[in-house]
């Protein structure tokens, strides 16, 4: 009796401890599968967020935690607001892939630390006040007319993303200051004196006049011209170092000089003044079958007092 007892004790203790067991393992599985898809900022037993790493939007306006480290791990994460919080190291949100949009708006960011966010974050937007060249700017500012400053607060602009038009045309800006501009804003229209030839333009001309012998640096400054329609090259001695630009840019039109006659016409020209001279019908077929077609935007040819009758 007492040895059967016994074991339906003994055997009754391992029934017991079964579930038991299969709980705890189901409960440390839980845990790492939580721990896997899950963050915790601030404190356990205190103030604190858990946020999922599937999460694509975050609020943590407000927050005030010691350490924001943990947000590198939000891999799907698009939108976050650290509006009023104490959030302060911009390199936590380096390892965010998806980063589209930081909210900082109380938060005053200096031209270097914007810069250095989107450098490794080229993406993702700021949103923010942004210190410049002694002055404070909204991170969202799409225009801008510089007042003069030097090269050192110059470089700083790529720090305002959203800048569309950029007006330098009162500063002493380097060509390598320029490059620097338009790689970081490839969206921005950079406007700054240029002079080529001898002539000075602005970035936002639409046609240049090349003439004499060109040398590779002005012929590498027809790429900052965005808005160029024409290149006037009807003086210019070696026009074949613009090339490689213009099988980069097939819509610019090269303005050249056309003889007609003796006489030098632009192929961009609308009036063809013959006026005054003596010519053959003969003469004048043979030259316009062989002119007209580089002639595109052609409108009249005048040839009154030539000496060719009506018919």
């Amino acid at each position: 009796m007492n040895g059967r007892s016994r074991a339906i004790y003994f055997g009754s203790g391992l029934s017991a401890a079964q579930p038991t067991i299969k709980t705890a393992v189901a409960a440390a599985a839980f845990v790492i599968l939580f721990l896997n898809t899950h963050i915790m900022l601030g404190e356990l037993f205190g103030k604190h967020d858990i946020l999922s790493t599937h999460a694509t939007a975050v609020d943590l306006s407000g927050s005030d935690y010691a350490d924001y480290t943990a947000l590198s791990r939000l891999k799907s994460l698009e939108t976050i607001d650290l509006t009023n919080s104490s959030f302060s190291e911009l390199s936590c949100l380096y390892g965010c892939e998806r980063l589209k949009t930081v909210r900082m708006a109380d938060r005053e960011l200096s031209a270097e630390e914007c810069i250095g966010f989107y450098r490794n974050m080229p993406e993702a937007r700021l949103i923010c006040r942004v210190k410049l060249g002694g002055r404070t700017y909204d991170s969202k500012l799409t225009q801008l007319i510089s007042e003069k400053v030097d090269t050192a607060t110059q470089v700083l602009y790529p720090a305002l993303r959203n800048l569309r038009y950029l007006d330098l045309r009162t500063c002493d800006v380097s060509d390598d200051t320029f490059k620097t501009l338009t790689r970081a804003l490839p969206d921005c229209l950079v406007i700054m004196r240029v002079t080529i030839c001898g002539r000075e333009y602005t970035t936002d001309s639409e046609t240049v006049m090349f003439e004499g012998e060109i040398t590779e640096g002005e012929a590498n400054r027809a790429g900052y011209f965005k808005k160029l329609k024409s290149i006037d090259i009807q003086k210019c001695a070696n026009p074949e170092i613009l090339s490689d630009y213009l099988a980069a840019h097939p819509d610019v039109r090269l303005v050249r000089s056309v003889d007609l006659l003796g006489r030098k016409f632009g192929s961009e020209d609308e009036l063809i003044d013959l006026r005054g001279e003596q010519y053959t019908f003969s003469q004048v077929r043979a030259a316009l079958d062989d002119f007209l077609p580089k002639m595109k935007t052609v409108k009249k040819i005048d040839m009154c007092g030539c000496g060719l009758s009506d018919e």
